[in-house]
């Protein structure tokens, strides 16, 4: 009886876990940087890119308008691990969520500090 209770367990589990995709792309300065997508689902998405000088950002948005009016950008907003906030842009190649492919999806950013940059994943 407990074995039939833990296969519905773990099959809702697994179906929480996050959908991840990774990327590179450079800084106004020419500083590499890498992104992370992860993706849940519904449409909730956890963005997080990385400097090689140490600094990191993240932010989190419900693409639901998004895919819902059928826009194929949106922004919201990033908070730093140095204090540092910004804005982040996420623009698709297309409207079919489920053909995206590697480098359909382009962000670009821009921090308080004056830094900008994009990535592609």
């Amino acid at each position: 009886m407990k074995r039939l209770f833990a296969i519905p367990l773990l099959l809702a589990l697994a179906a929480c876990a996050p959908v991840s995709s990774s990327g590179s792309g450079t800084t106004n300065a020419g500083t590499p940087i890498t992104g992370d997508r992860f993706t849940y689902a519904g449409f909730r998405e956890d963005v997080k890119f990385s400097s090689v000088e140490g600094w990191s950002c993240e932010g989190t948005t419900s693409l639901y308008d998004m895919y819902e009016k059928g826009h194929t950008s949106t922004s919201f907003p990033v908070t730093c691990n140095n204090g540092v906030k910004g804005k982040i842009t996420m623009a698709l190649a297309h409207r079919l969520r489920d053909r995206l492919g590697p480098g359909d999806i382009h962000y670009s950013f821009r921090l308080d500090s004056g830094v900008m940059g994009q990535f592609r994943i």
